[in-house]
């Protein structure tokens, strides 16, 4: 692992029985099986989990999108996660960058446009501990790795790009922007009863807005 500003920490790394040995943006990692990518470039493509593409939009007030979370899930329960683009006001620039908040059930993340840490509401460093099974820390190109192993894993650029990769233990079981990761691309953009919808306007969330 390439620590800010500390080097480079080696530790014996190998993956438990059943699962992948991954390398992703100069760190590894170890994933049930073959899982999806979601990603969000500020001023380019946004891709679902199961492959649809589509422009970024730009949004011309500040506003939050809802990337991912899981279906009929609650705050109180051990799975919940909850995955939020905020875009807030830039006079003058030509691209927008997210905040980007990660929540869990006890433990919340947050990486600010110019790539702050904030862990449970405080200013932090990382490596760090979010939550029980959640850490955050640095990967390759300053990108910020927030991590559930393992099933999540978030991963935000210094240029504002968001990757969020789900293992196959989330297939069906997701909602919101990255869509419901059931294979068929042509349903990200409709609602349960087949209208199609914009699904960066169907996915603000409600209280972000100014």
């Amino acid at each position: 692992i390439c620590l800010h500003g500390q080097g480079l920490q080696c530790q014996p790394f190998s993956c438990p029985q059943g699962t992948d040995c991954l390398l992703d943006g100069g760190v590894r990692w170890c994933e049930a099986g073959e899982g999806a990518t979601c990603r969000l470039v500020p001023g380019g493509l946004f891709t679902t989990f199961d492959g649809f593409s589509g422009l970024t939009p730009m949004p011309v007030t500040s506003c939050a999108y809802e990337l991912a979370t899981l279906v009929g899930s609650r705050p109180q329960d051990p799975d919940w996660f909850h995955v939020i683009a905020e875009f807030l006001p830039c006079p003058g620039c030509t691209v927008l960058k997210p905040r980007v908040i990660i929540s869990f059930r006890d433990g919340c993340a947050a990486v600010g446009t110019n790539q702050e840490i904030w862990v449970n509401g405080q200013p932090a460093r990382l490596p760090a501990q979010v939550c029980r099974g959640v850490v955050a820390r640095w990967g390759e190109g300053s990108r910020v790795i927030i991590e559930r192993f393992p099933t999540l894993r978030v991963l935000v650029g210094p240029e504002g790009a968001v990757s969020l990769r789900a293992s196959r233990a989330l297939r069906g079981r997701l909602r919101a922007a990255c869509g419901n990761y059931n294979g068929i691309a042509a349903d990200d953009l409709m609602l349960p009863g087949g209208l199609l919808i914009d699904v960066f306007q169907a996915c603000r969330v409600r209280g972000f807005n100014n």
